[in-house]
């Protein structure tokens, strides 16, 4: 039986100062801390891509939904309640340069409401 590899992260541990890795439970995948089992702590996986909700400062972690479903909601729930099912992503514009906000992919490819 082989083992598949962690998978380390840039994000250090507040505790400890160790590397976090990426970890997948009934959940969804997390962060947790390589000190393990003298460091038990955890954090949501982030995939990087701020809210969008406006005046909102938090960003965008992937969860999964009692049905077993992924979904990408903002860290600062129950503050903010935005929640997309499709992977969002961000594209800069060819004109300004400025990144954009979309879900969905090729012709279903769209800005979500807030």
């Amino acid at each position: 039986m082989t083992v598949a590899p962690v998978e380390t992260t840039d994000k250090l541990c507040p505790n400890c100062g160790k590397a976090m890795s990426v970890k997948s439970g009934r959940h969804g995948r997390f962060l947790a801390c390589t000190g393990y089992p003298e460091c038990k702590t955890t954090m949501p996986y982030s995939i990087g891509i701020p809210c969008q909700r406006p005046g909102c400062t938090g960003e965008l972690v992937e969860r999964r939904s009692a049905r077993g479903l992924t979904f990408y909601s903002c860290n600062t729930l129950p503050t903010c309640t935005f929640s997309v099912f499709e992977k969002p992503y961000e594209e800069k514009c060819d004109n300004c340069g400025k990144a954009r906000f979309f879900v969905g992919e090729g012709a279903k490819k769209k800005v979500p409401m807030l």
